[in-house]
């Protein structure tokens, strides 16, 4: 050993170049995993809620959650979050005993404009007829002034009084009810599917920290234990209670267009099942209308992440709107796993070793209703899914009792 010491600074001499390329390659690589995200250090968490504070400080930016974070300082342990999930999340604490996650729009999106050099807003009036506005197109739905007031209310104030809305305070609204996800968390704070929005502080909003659900898919799936097969089966049922819920719960179903299984997450309240990535989260009609504005030579130019819909030939538009569901997308990339050329090349949720052959069947009908050569491009059927969902629940009800004994 005390040999290989005395050489190592002539083999380093003698191998310089190799060294030097192989320590560029890892500066090049980390440079860019960091400017991607995938990579994150707590020094950028810690910028991030830094500049928070320092455009309150300034006065330009208020909200909700200003005071905790930035005087009170009642959010503390600010950290890197996973980056891999979406690259709005800018940092994660503990508020209390409670952990939060700030977030904040990617694009910047203000309803002022200039004349003659001037900044000018619109008036109160005027700004709410323009948030409605932006509701109809994104929600397909026409709210109330008092929802709207509630939304400000528990965003860009802490207390009712505080109107009229400031010329800041509208720069910051109008960027976050132009971001699809903050608009939606906002419109329903009471459902049992999204994480709840806990407060604003500028074009920051925090939402409640939802724990990734820690199943990896992989070869070794084929081989899991019994415990390991419950849980996929448990999760399964979970998923499926929550597609249900974006089909009845709302003004109309709401179609999930990005579909990964680290975008579901546990509420750390009450322990049940949220989709935590809404970006590409869109009501029936509004999905259906943004088809119908694409172009197209072929099927596969009809495809919005996901959700998929079919090419008019002739009129060279997809005119059929979205034709695919939720169903049919987690069956196909959850359940079942990565497919090429029709063969599943890294098994899903529900592909084990204990996997019956009566519930294989019914995941692979439900994940391609048509039996599709290429994408599949129809909904699954209400009798599949019901089928489905009794399967898993007395398929984990059996393995259960069967490890009791």
């Amino acid at each position: 050993m005390m040999l290989f010491f005395r050489r190592l600074p002539g083999l380093c001499y003698s191998y310089r170049y190799s060294l030097y390329s192989t320590m560029l390659v890892f500066l090049v690589i980390t440079h860019y995993l960091l400017k991607l995200r995938i990579l994150c250090l707590n020094s950028h968490a810690i910028d991030h809620a830094n500049r928070v504070c320092e455009n309150f400080q300034n006065g330009a930016s208020s909200g909700t959650l200003c005071s905790a974070l930035c005087i009170r300082q009642d959010i503390s342990a600010i950290t890197c979050y996973s980056y891999r999930s979406t690259r709005k999340v800018k940092f994660r604490g503990t508020w209390g005993t409670i952990p939060i996650v700030f977030k904040s729009p990617t694009q910047i999106t203000l309803f002022h404009w200039y004349e003659n050099g001037k900044k000018t807003y619109p008036g109160e009036k005027q700004f709410l007829a323009t948030l409605k506005a932006v509701t109809k197109k994104k929600l397909n739905m026409v709210l109330p002034l008092n929802t709207l007031m509630r939304i400000m209310s528990k965003t860009i104030h802490s207390k009712k009084s505080e109107m009229p809305i400031r010329d800041y305070e509208m720069d910051s609204l109008s960027t976050l009810v132009q971001d699809n996800e903050f608009l939606i968390m906002a419109i329903f704070p009471g459902n049992e599917v999204f994480p709840k929005i806990l407060g604003t502080c500028g074009i920051y909003y925090c939402t409640e920290y939802m724990e990734p659900i820690n199943i990896k898919s992989s070869l070794l799936s084929l081989t899991d234990s019994l415990e390991e097969w419950i849980q996929k089966l448990q999760i399964s049922t979970q998923i499926l209670e929550l597609l249900n819920k974006l089909e009845t719960d709302f003004h109309e179903p709401f179609h999930l267009c990005d579909i990964q299984l680290h975008h579901f997450g546990i509420s750390s309240e009450d322990e049940s099942l949220r989709y935590v990535n809404l970006n590409q989260v869109y009501p029936r009609s509004v999905i259906s209308t943004m088809f119908r504005n694409l172009s197209c030579q072929t099927d596969e130019d009809c495809d919005i992440n996901d959700c998929r819909s079919k090419c008019n030939k002739d009129l060279k538009i997809c005119s059929e709107g979205v034709l695919n569901n939720n169903y049919q997308i987690v069956c196909e990339k959850i359940f079942l796993g990565w497919k090429r050329f029709n063969s599943i090349i890294i098994p899903g949720l529900l592909m084990s070793q204990h996997t019956p052959s009566d519930l294989a069947s019914v995941l692979r009908q439900c994940a391609n209703p048509g039996h599709e050569m290429g994408k599949p491009r129809m909904s699954s059927e209400n009798f599949i899914k019901k089928r489905m969902y009794e399967l898993i629940v007395e398929i984990e009800q059996t393995v259960v009792s069967q490890m009791s004994l």
